[in-house]
């Protein structure tokens, strides 16, 4: 395999290369997105894998970063559709004229970066993404401040954040220490209506089950994401009502802690990645992860 050409959001991420490279050391050029990626069947997709295609020798030629930025930007279609490209002499680019050697680990993670979610004066890069940190946290709480996640899921503030966060993927470990969260929780906010709908499907019979026991649910269609703790906390202290049954006391128990791993406050890791796609029937749904279910 010589050159690799991935369609698909986030397949021209750092850390997506370097999995690729893992698997086809032998590779010269790969080419992705480092955010979302257009329509397959788009006429500028096409137009771009045709002149990617017809400019590889000239990219994998690129002898240092300035020239393969100058190369790749010089291909209209390329700009367009927002890609990146990494070549076997370790070298990044994006569209959007941002360049690095991958060789450079120390890079990678700089300690800017991170400060910069946590100031709200200086230049425009740092107040931006501590916007961007104040528009999550908004997202995330429930109490005074709540904002419901927006039905737009490609142009909103977690959209941004989480586009953000997976340039600097190959530094996940060091999110949670400062105070940022992981993209896979934050796509599954983003897409949080989705997986409502998800898991009402997937846990029918175990909500017409409570429903019938006499236990509060709700009408889980039109409630935002605070309505959805409201009812994940009915239903948790039902778990524990000796009032109840076994059965039901388990199937109440399941069903919050799904709730709260799910929806309320995503797991990373918990949910299959098909949880932020809408489904039209339960059946096409894989199963969640066991760790959805822990203890409340």
């Amino acid at each position: 395999v010589r050159s690799i050409y991935l369609h698909g959001c986030y397949t021209g991420t750092r850390n997506a290369f370097r999995a690729w490279k893992h698997l086809f050391p032998k590779t010269v050029l790969r080419a992705g997105f480092d955010g979302m990626a257009p329509g397959w069947n788009r006429p500028v997709m096409q137009s771009y894998i045709k002149n990617v295609l017809l400019n590889e020798k000239k990219l994998v030629a690129a002898a240092d970063l300035a020239t393969l930025k100058r190369t790749l930007g010089q291909i209209g279609s390329a700009r367009d559709v927002g890609c990146s490209v990494e070549t076997c002499a370790g070298f990044w680019v994006n569209s959007r004229g941002e360049a690095m050697n991958i060789g450079e680990r120390e890079r990678r993670c700089p300690a800017s970066f991170f400060s910069s979610f946590h100031v709200s004066s200086g230049s425009a890069y740092k107040q931006s993404h501590g916007a961007l940190l104040k528009s999550y946290l908004n997202y995330v709480q429930l109490g005074e401040g709540f904002t419901e996640v927006p039905a737009d899921t490609k142009s909103s503030p977690l959209r941004t954040l989480y586009t953000t966060l997976r340039a600097y993927e190959d530094c996940d470990e060091e999110f949670a220490e400062n105070g940022l969260p992981s993209p896979g929780s934050l796509l599954m906010l983003i897409f949080n209506r989705d997986v409502r709908k998800n898991f009402q499907l997937y846990f029918a019979n175990d909500l017409a089950s409570l429903r019938a026991a006499g236990i509060s649910v709700g009408d889980l269609n039109s409630a935002d994401r605070r309505a959805w703790y409201d009812a994940a906390i009915r239903i948790g202290n039902a778990s524990a009502d000796s009032a109840q049954s076994e059965a039901v006391q388990k199937i109440a128990a399941r069903v919050a802690s799904g709730m709260f791993n799910l929806v309320i406050e995503p797991t990373t890791g918990c949910p299959p990645l098909n949880w932020h796609e809408t489904r039209a029937s339960r059946s096409l749904l894989a199963p969640p992860s066991p760790k959805c279910f822990g203890t409340l």
